[in-house]
């Protein structure tokens, strides 16, 4: 049980967790998005060699069963590890906690979604070819924007198409929404089974659908990118960390996580013809990146232009996709297009994200304060009938 319910001892904001946040946005945003986009589009020589040569590079070393992105993971596993460093805490209500996360999360979330509607019409009437191959997008209905903004996409195969529905990247937002609620459901039922069952149900599933994925890649791709029970694993791995000891175990072990990682990739790469060691290795690569997580945590870390981008990562992540795809299909060089994505998410964050979320702590401050009050109350009330 303490897994789960012990009392998180850490607060306050780490320069370190927004460096690593800034890191991952970054890494989605120019290595996995803008400079491939940008090569497909305007050939070879629209990127520097070394740049381009990265690209490619990481896709072959992370993402050579085309995995779920190691920046993703990575974002998945902070996630977990971020919310119960800040979130629940042993005897606090639920109702605070979901209008904190629903203020911190969808807001942002039906801003990108609007902007993947905006901005792929726009890059439609530009370039429709272009426009549908890098958004992965052929149509916007609106059935499958109801599957994504009801997060419905994430536990149903079948509606995976409509998860990329002009801003691809909001697919993993949208499993994370489906995590802050598994999140809350586990304190309400109060067991460190349900987490125990759920993630080996995720484990056991994974391999069986990595071992299939060329008879079905759908599933697959699903599994990879939108899946509820697919990131559950990777979710609890990152919250885990919060507690003493298993912080100071994953410390003492990073090198085995690092060397189980390198063997894994390399079986991956010559010797297993089936995903199921890249599956494996997701699992083994999270606890590579928890490894930094407490790191970056534990130490103390000045403030960085990474740590600065970091605080609006959420942002930059939720929003830069459909604004790139535009701005690449205009014939803008590929870091100008990151130069005003980024600016657009540091945007986002200050005159967006930030208020709307101050205001839903203020909210879950408000409720939290009526519910001791009126608990105190019927307190008081219970005392003086049995004094009579």
């Amino acid at each position: 049980m303490t897994l789960l319910l012990d009392p998180p001892s850490l607060r306050g904001r780490s320069n370190g967790i927004d460096l690593l946040r800034g890191w991952f946005a970054l890494q989605v945003l120019i290595f996995a998005h803008v400079v491939n986009w940008s090569v497909y589009l305007r050939g070879k020589d629209a990127v520097a060699a070394p740049i381009k040569q990265l690209a490619a590079a990481l896709i072959v070393v992370f993402q050579s069963r085309a995995e779920l992105n190691p920046a993703v993971i990575g974002f998945i596993v902070l996630s977990g590890y971020c919310i119960h460093r800040n979130g629940l805490r042993t005897g606090r209500p639920l109702t605070p906690y979901f209008i904190r996360r629903g203020f911190r999360i969808l807001p942002i979330f039906y801003l990108g979604s609007a902007l993947g509607v905006i901005f792929y019409y726009l890059s439609t009437a530009l370039a429709p070819a272009a426009a549908s191959a890098l958004t992965g997008t052929a149509r916007i209905s609106a059935s499958c924007l109801l599957a994504k903004l009801t997060a419905i996409a994430s536990i149903l195969p079948i509606a995976h198409p409509c998860d990329y529905a002009g801003n691809a990247p909001l697919l993993t937002v949208m499993v994370e929404i489906g995590l802050y609620a598994f999140y809350a459901l586990v304190f309400f039922i109060g067991g460190a089974s349900v987490v125990y069952c759920a993630c080996g149900a995720s484990i056991i599933v994974g391999l069986a659908i990595a071992a299939m994925n060329l008879r079905h890649p759908l599933l697959y791709d699903w599994w990879q990118n939108s899946s509820l029970l697919a990131f559950l694993p990777y979710w609890w791995i990152g919250a885990a960390a919060i507690q003493p000891a298993i912080r100071r175990w994953i410390m003492a072990h990073w090198l085995l996580f690092f060397a189980a990682w390198l063997t894994l990739t390399m079986l991956s790469a010559y010797l297993d013809p089936t995903a199921i060691t890249a599956e494996i290795r997701k699992l083994v690569f999270a606890g590579l990146i928890t490894c930094l997580v407490v790191k970056f945590d534990r130490d103390t870390m000045p403030a960085n232009p990474i740590s600065f981008i970091g605080k609006a990562g959420y942002s930059i992540y939720a929003i830069h996709a459909p604004l790139a795809v535009y701005l690449v299909i205009l014939g803008l060089p590929w870091w100008i297009t990151c130069a005003i994505v980024v600016a657009a998410g540091l945007f986002s964050y200050f005159a967006f994200e930030r208020p709307l979320n101050l205001t839903g702590h203020r909210f879950a401050k408000a409720v939290s304060s009526v519910a001791v009050s009126e608990a105190t109350q019927m307190s008081i009330a219970g005392n003086m009938v049995k004094g009579d």
